[in-house]
């Protein structure tokens, strides 16, 4: 009865939210948009610094060359030449790169190259990008920037990265600050973006490097301050490249698979981990799972490893501890990536004790997920006594979806996948609950996943927004419902987001039934304007999306844009005119074909997609031209093998 009472509370939410027909005119921005509901806390805007610092922050530095030149394209408000970039002496990798990015985009759009220097000089400012390592000195010239940067919460309320950034004009310099080095460089993007008009959208810089160029910039953002409420932020991307590594961090976003920031190398492959431990043992069998009878398995046989064999857990801990003496920082011990529940005769048909006195039995639904944390747990305590700070990754996945009733080691990380998620709605939504799917818990999100808050300090949502067999062919309107579960990990207090993609400019691998492609080539022409909202909302969960796609398509399309917010806006209205009606889970592994039958042409929507498409790829001139003239096909192609759409 309750899930009844959701679905007509919801139906009629949509009816109301939907456009009557023609009471949308052409270009008007598809979507919603929460606002910024937590805009004072996540970004701020502060006065001007009028003192400049008593003593010189850079005393001892390295002298500016004899024959330096500076350029006067980049200007304050007050006419004031921007001449220099100062990198300080002490600045690591993630600053050089923030000087190398400032030097490489000033000069994309005004022509002017601008110096990286050691030191500002006189009579003109300079872009200095720093941190309290770096230069020491920012500490106490930014006091309560710095403060407010190291501020990541208390778990009591909000919690926040520790690389943010402020921007603050003291006197003709500007200074470009964080509190870590991560942070400088996320707030020397910011500035380009801000300040140089200056968007990344794809990883070939041709066709996704947008900027317009100008003879000369009058700075026109600066007194600023911003950090993100996830620690974490980016992609898991299938066969990603460094083209694509590169975009992500120039919007902010800091973890990409095995990226420099967290190195940890997420997957499934538990069995071939335990198989390459120092401590493996071929001879022994008690690795395995059994059968139903309780014959032990080989190792091709099982479907996991054995969870209740402490054999396991020494041979694992000790591959875990090689991981972090090899430099990851954190090890993993992830389930396989299979479905199924494996048998673990008689141990699997017996109550489980998983702390003195308490037990879970195997009639309940959480007792597979409490014994294979449990199983995680003891790991980590290992791992903890050889390397103190030693972290231990895994997921929450297929067999472990559900809260254990254990508690959580401090040093174990948590990948939460929600897969098979059904894109019909948002994660926490019960309507999924009459969906038929392949696998039963992705039926019941709206109940497992909020069980995860305050379960651990360390959990990273990877959702499934940017992988699917049907994202070369359609595009998926779901920004707004991307918004509300990106705001609801907030609230639950996860420390990171994180989606699979696959990375710009790859191509097509892992044919499927039919020779249909697992991985799809293609997919970001059709869906790069979501991916790209997601890095939005991934630094700030409550930016206003309307604005974001009005931005995206005004920038990105040119003289194609109204006629590409109109398809934006269709397709949207369509999505949530048929997702309370369809009897099928939209998830990563439906067919394009489904789409288009479930929700472009029931809804009427297929001939003004066309039109739109049509008129946008008349418009459109430069590379984005061939991007608009495959989506046109794609759309074209798929609704002719209907008689009538």
């Amino acid at each position: 009865m309750k899930r009844v009472f959701a679905l007509i509370l919801l139906l009629a939410l949509l009816l109301s939210a939907l456009p009557s027909c023609g009471s949308e005119k052409p270009g008007e921005i598809p979507g919603s948009s929460s606002g910024e509901a937590s805009g004072s806390e996540a970004s701020q805007t502060l006065e001007p610094i009028t003192e400049e610092p008593e003593t010189d922050p850079f005393e001892g530095a390295e002298p500016l060359p004899a024959d330096l030149t500076i350029p006067e394209n980049i200007r304050q408000p007050d006419g004031t030449v921007i001449g220099t970039i100062v990198l300080p002496a002490g600045a690591d990798a993630n600053e050089t790169v923030a000087a190398e990015e400032l030097h490489y985009h000033i000069e994309k759009v005004t022509g002017a190259t601008m110096p990286v220097v050691r030191r500002p000089g006189e009579g003109y400012g300079s872009l200095i990008v720093c941190s309290t390592a770096s230069l020491p000195a920012v500490a106490e010239l930014f006091a309560d920037d710095i403060a407010w940067l190291a501020d990541t919460g208390d778990g009591e309320s909000t919690r926040w990265c520790d690389d943010g950034f402020a921007i603050r004009t003291v006197g003709k310099d500007i200074y470009i600050i964080g509190n870590t080095s991560r942070g400088a460089l996320n707030g020397a993007y910011d500035w380009i973006e801000e300040n140089l008009g200056v968007l990344w959208v794809r990883a070939d810089e041709e066709l996704g490097l947008i900027y317009d160029e100008q003879p000369e910039v009058t700075v026109s953002k600066t007194d600023y301050r911003e950090k993100s409420p996830f620690q974490m932020r980016g992609w898991i991307h299938s066969w990603g490249n460094a083209e694509t590594h590169k975009m992500w961090s120039r919007n902010k976003l800091n973890w990409d698979g095995q990226n420099a920031i967290f190195t940890c190398p997420v997957g499934g492959y538990i069995k071939s981990f335990l198989m390459g431990s120092p401590l493996y043992d071929p001879e022994e069998t008690e690795y395995w799972n059994t059968d139903e009878e309780g014959n032990r398995l080989s190792p091709e046989e099982s479907l996991q490893v054995n969870f209740y064999s402490e054999k396991a857990i020494e041979a694992l801990a000790a591959a875990c501890v090689v991981q972090l003496q090899n430099g990851l920082s954190c090890s993993f011990v992830g389930e396989e990536d299979v479905m199924g529940i494996p048998y673990s005769r008689p141990y699997d048909t017996q109550p489980f004790e998983y702390a003195p006195g308490q037990f879970v039995n195997p009639e309940d639904e959480d007792y597979v997920s409490t014994v294979f944390f449990t199983f995680i747990n003891k790991i980590a305590r290992k791992v903890k006594e050889e390397i103190p700070d030693g972290k231990v990754g895994t997921y929450a996945y297929q067999i472990a979806i559900i809260p254990p009733r254990c508690e959580i080691e401090d040093n174990v990380y948590i990948w939460l996948a929600p897969i098979n998620e059904d894109m019909c709605f948002p994660l926490m939504s019960e309507l999924a609950e009459d969906k038929k799917m392949e696998l039963e818990a992705a039926r019941h999100y709206w109940k497992y996943v909020p069980g995860w808050a305050g379960k651990s300090d360390h959990i990273e949502v990877y959702n499934y927004y940017g992988i699917g067999r049907a994202f070369h062919q359609v595009t998926l309107p779901i920004w707004e419902r991307m918004q509300q579960d990106i705001q609801l990990y907030v609230e639950y207090g996860f420390e990171g987001v994180s989606s699979e993609g696959v990375g710009d400019g790859t191509g097509t691998w892992d044919k499927v039934d039919g020779g249909d492609s697992l991985f799809p080539a293609h997919c970001w022409n059709m869906n790069g304007m979501l991916w790209w909202i997601y890095s939005k909302l991934a630094w700030n969960p409550w930016e206003d999306v309307n604005a974001l796609i009005r931005t995206y398509c005004e920038r990105v399309y040119g003289d194609a844009a109204s006629y590409m917010l109109e398809y934006y806006r269709l397709m949207k209205q369509g999505y949530d005119e048929a997702a309370p009606t369809m009897k099928r889970s939209l998830f990563w592994y439906t067919h394009h074909s489904e789409y288009y039958k479930g929700y472009i042409r029931p809804t009427g929507i297929g001939h003004p997609i066309v039109d739109a498409l049509n008129a946008a790829y008349d418009a459109a001139s430069g590379p984005i031209k061939e991007v608009i003239g495959y989506m046109k096909d794609a759309v074209f192609t798929n609704l002719s093998s209907f008689r009538s759409y």
